[in-house]
């Protein structure tokens, strides 16, 4: 089961921590980044880290390259 709880002020208005401001203000003001799609098989560094965290560094899959990850929109 999967549960979600968001933090409330004392108004029981939804409180935006202090760090989520702060990527915020750091992704608006990167120029570099744009609003394009990623490819159909998802992020690649992601693919990669997900797998490895998985899957364990020293996978011998992994470690011969025989791993293929790819993202899915339910």
């Amino acid at each position: 089961m999967i549960l979600f709880e968001a933090f409330r002020t004392d108004e029981s208005k939804p409180l935006v921590l202090p760090v989520v401001r702060a990527v915020e203000a750091q992704i608006t003001a990167d120029h570099t980044l744009d609003h394009e799609y990623l490819p159909i098989a998802g992020l690649p560094d992601f693919r990669t880290a997900a797998a490895r965290l998985l899957l364990g560094e020293n996978c011998r899959a992994i470690v011969e390259n025989r791993v293929n990850f790819a993202s899915q929109l339910v």
